[in-house]
């Protein structure tokens, strides 16, 4: 699962945080849940 190693690059911490990166990828993350609960 790529998600799960995502997640595991995000906890590090060893970038500068973008919130607006991280929103991104909070949408993304929604639109994909979103499809396969087949909303």
């Amino acid at each position: 699962m790529p998600k799960r190693g995502q997640r595991k690059n995000s906890t590090q911490k060893s970038k500068p945080y973008k919130p607006s990166t991280a929103k991104q990828m909070v949408d993304t993350h929604n639109k994909v849940y979103g499809m396969r609960k087949g909303k």
